[in-house]
């Protein structure tokens, strides 16, 4: 008897089979067994870790294709066209729902530099998944599917929201975009007003003409990936 190959899927259809699966009825263990000892986990610093690794499992259970880069820690975490490294892009991120989410969507300065010849980032899908870690059961309170500047906004000293250590931009962090209250920062409404506030970011770090050079050059990288403009570019 053969068995099934794994089959391409899109970002929206592996949603969409994980939206079909009820996963906010499910609940769960994290457990580690060493020397005829084990123990349920309560400490929620590897959840993250260990729930994308789950999700790798849970893809080759569905016969879904995928691939990763031997550098794991490289971007994306996913791979799901058989071929480009450009297409169909995949990042999983996790946080604890009973915190804001406050993960690291990128390193800033890396992913700004990126832009300049790997503009096609721009078009990665991130599924983000929302837990509960309590008295070692854990659940997954909520998962989106979403662009990075369906997850970015504002702050109040940034056109970008960032963590910053001692005056310098580490990382680019989302806003609550899930939020529906009005005093809460709402995400950007599109990928031009997105790289606009990166370039409005650039020209604060730097300045307007580094910061207009590098809007240009990355325009220039979508349309020779894309054959179109940022305004056409999904």
């Amino acid at each position: 008897m053969s068995h099934q190959s794994p089959k391409q899927h899109t970002a929206q259809e592996i949603f969409q089979l994980l939206e079909s699966q009820n996963l906010q009825q499910k609940k769960g263990y994290i457990e580690i067994s060493f020397a005829d000892l084990t123990i349920r986990v309560k400490d929620k610093s590897a959840v993250g870790n260990l729930l994308q690794e789950w999700f790798g499992l849970w893809l080759k259970k569905h016969k879904i294709f995928y691939r990763q880069k031997s550098n794991t820690q490289e971007f994306p975490d996913f791979l799901l066209h058989p071929i480009s490294n450009q297409e169909h892009l995949l990042e999983v991120k996790v946080f604890d729902a009973s915190a804001s989410p406050n993960f690291d969507i990128a390193n800033f300065d890396a992913y700004v530099r990126s832009l300049r010849t790997n503009a096609y980032r721009l078009n990665a899908d991130y599924l983000i998944f929302a837990y509960r870690l309590d008295d070692g059961v854990f659940r997954v309170t909520n998962f989106w599917l979403k662009k990075i500047w369906e997850i970015s906004g504002v702050m109040s000293t940034r056109p970008i929201r960032v963590q910053e250590k001692q005056g310098k931009i580490v990382n680019l962090r989302p806003v609550i975009w899930y939020s529906q209250k009005p005093a809460v920062t709402k995400p950007f409404a599109s990928k031009t007003s997105y790289l606009q506030a990166l370039r409005d970011t650039l020209a604060q770090t730097h300045n307007a003409a580094y910061a207009d050079t590098w809007l240009i050059e990355v325009n220039q990288n979508l349309e020779q990936h894309f054959q179109t403009n940022v305004d056409t570019v999904v």
